[in-house]
């Protein structure tokens, strides 16, 4: 149990020396406005879908006028919602 705790100690430590050693190499590069983090990943994903038997509480088929109204029900939706409400 002992040796256990003294590598995870260890290697805490490591790996806190390493991330200070990155720190201060890219520091000394003399990157105007850089505060350490690397920059945001770009969005890659739709996300989650909205599911339209949620909206209307039934299911509407995918294809001809149904494709129409379900895609006119996503749309009124979106432009509804609040997308910085934290549910």
């Amino acid at each position: 149990v002992c040796s256990a705790v003294q590598n995870q100690d260890f290697t805490l430590i490591d790996d806190y020396v390493t991330g200070l050693q990155a720190l201060l190499y890219l520091k000394s590069l003399g990157l105007e406005g850089w505060d350490g983090q690397s920059p945001p990943t770009p969005k890659h994903q739709k996300g989650k879908t909205i599911l339209v038997k949620d909206l209307i509480g039934a299911k509407l088929p995918v294809f001809g006028e149904y494709r129409k109204q379900r895609n006119e029900i996503t749309q009124k939706y979106f432009k509804e919602a609040d997308i910085l409400d934290e549910q």
